[in-house]
């Protein structure tokens, strides 16, 4: 998987492109956690995004519920149906 960040004042977007694996799932996570964007509006583009295992649902929950402690909004767009299906199991819902 590869991860572009594009930054527009404010507003950050994260690009993922490829597909995930077990081994990019905390990779990713603590990339955007470990981040100086937060209290920023922030997207997850998921449009180029081929797959993710169980374990990297869990983490996008873990993210939203960690970027929106701190102050962040946090949104998901763009996913699969196959990644959407996947992140609704885990309890995420707010994809767009």
């Amino acid at each position: 998987m590869e991860v572009s960040k594009v930054d527009d004042e404010d507003k950050i977007r994260w690009v993922l492109t490829g597909e995930m694996d077990e081994d990019s799932v905390l990779g990713f996570e603590s990339m955007i956690l470990n981040s100086q964007d937060l209290g920023s509006e922030i997207t997850i583009d998921m449009s180029e995004l081929t797959g993710l295992p169980n374990i990297g649902a869990r983490s996008f929950k873990h993210i939203a519920n960690k970027l929106n402690d701190s102050g962040s909004s946090v949104n998901f767009i763009g996913a699969s149906e196959l990644v959407s299906r996947k992140l609704h199991l885990s309890g995420l819902d707010e994809i767009q």
